[in-house]
């Protein structure tokens, strides 16, 4: 059946009453199903309606499959489309319909636009899918929720652990290098410098890193400065640390080191990654770094003899964390790739949900894991 007589694209603006509204950024991407609703859509727009039973999918991108399943009635923006089931087929099995990463395979395949893909109803429409009986639906649908809510809790679990292991590289940090009683200033080991303008007009070809308040942003083909450097957001991501080991050109949303006071540059790379950037940022009027503030920072006092010691130790410590970060990433992404192989074969009749046990589902995903890793 095609995915058109399964379900209807509503198109209803104009509504009067005050509804919560989902953007594009609200829903998270992979098909999660997570989303959280803001108070009310941007100025100057005439959102969509969706009510509760409705399935949103996004049209732009379709490839970040954007999916959420609409469980209070909302506005949304018209970068969705807003699919009601038809008769004879089920809010929640419709949802894992549009989760099925061949929708999005479709959909990418019919989009306009190189910069800006976006696909459209009238060609969304036209994906093949399989609608059977309600019971059977309602079998897929319950046993669709109860797995995807186990590897949610899963990766959630990873998740947690990666944020305490950020949390501890943090306070290793601080706990070594942050003093804010007895301190001495931090423009004693080093002198922060605005960056410098370059608008993307005027950028060349290059092996430059361009280093924006975020991290690098593109390439150029000469430096502003010479590496080894240190630099860090003025504006928007305000508190981020990048160590250059080569030349680089930051923009002038960062700060960077240019001048080390005989200090090791590594060293104050720590000692910025030491001290609360954001929070001193957040207390001016206008959000922002300011040199001075940032170079009254108090740390401890460190001679030049024992911060050679103190880098290879936090190093160290950036290394462990780094590796087992990247092993929790590995889990989320097979997690990631298990449950959507799961929606995809529920939903295309290649699994009897009807004859997968706990047990069953166990071994599955052992076997799953340990494919993975062969």
């Amino acid at each position: 059946m095609r995915l058109r007589y399964a379900a209807s694209c509503i198109v209803e603006k104009g509504v009067t009453n005050v509804r919560p509204h989902v953007d594009l950024a609200d829903v998270d991407s992979a098909a999660t199903g997570r989303w959280e609703p803001r108070d009310q859509p941007p100025r100057d727009t005439e959102p969509l309606a969706a009510e509760t039973g409705d399935v949103l999918v996004n049209k732009l991108r379709p490839y970040l499959r954007k999916i959420a399943y609409v469980d209070r009635d909302v506005t949304c923006s018209t970068e969705f489309l807003v699919l009601r089931p038809r008769a004879a087929v089920l809010s929640r099995y419709l949802f894992y319909i549009a989760c099925d990463r061949h929708l999005a395979e479709f959909a990418m395949a019919t989009v306009d636009g190189v910069r800006m893909p976006r696909t459209s109803w009238a060609a969304l429409g036209g994906h093949r899918v399989r609608v059977p009986t309600v019971d059977e639906q309602t079998l897929i649908a319950d046993f669709l929720d109860r797995e995807c809510e186990r590897i949610a809790t899963l990766m959630h679990a990873v998740d947690r652990t990666q944020e305490r292991l950020a949390e501890w590289l943090d306070g290793r940090i601080r706990r070594m290098l942050y003093d804010p009683d007895a301190g001495v200033p931090f423009g004693r080991f080093a002198t922060l410098h605005r960056g410098f303008d370059l608008p993307d007009s005027q950028r060349r070809p290059g092996n430059v890193p361009v280093i924006g308040s975020g991290g690098p942003t593109g390439w150029h083909d000469r430096p502003a400065i010479r590496g080894p450097a240190v630099v860090t957001g003025r504006y928007g991501s305000i508190g981020q640390v990048e160590w250059m080991d080569d030349d680089c050109w930051p923009l002038n949303t960062t700060l960077y080191v240019r001048s080390f006071s005989g200090s090791e540059p590594r060293f104050v790379y720590w000692l910025l990654r030491a001290v609360p950037l954001k929070s001193e940022g957040e207390k001016a009027a206008v959000p922002g770094l300011h040199r001075a503030d940032a170079h009254r920072l108090r740390v401890k006092d460190v001679p030049r003899s024992a911060q050679a010691a103190i880098v290879r130790e936090l190093d160290a410590c950036e290394h462990r964390v780094k590796v087992l970060d990247d092993q929790l990433a590995v889990m989320v992404e097979l997690l990631t790739e298990y449950r959507d192989a799961l929606i995809a074969e529920a939903v295309t009749g290649q699994l009897d949900v009807s004859r997968m046990s706990d047990a069953r589902m166990d071994e599955r995903a052992q076997a799953a894991r340990e494919g993975a890793t062969a």
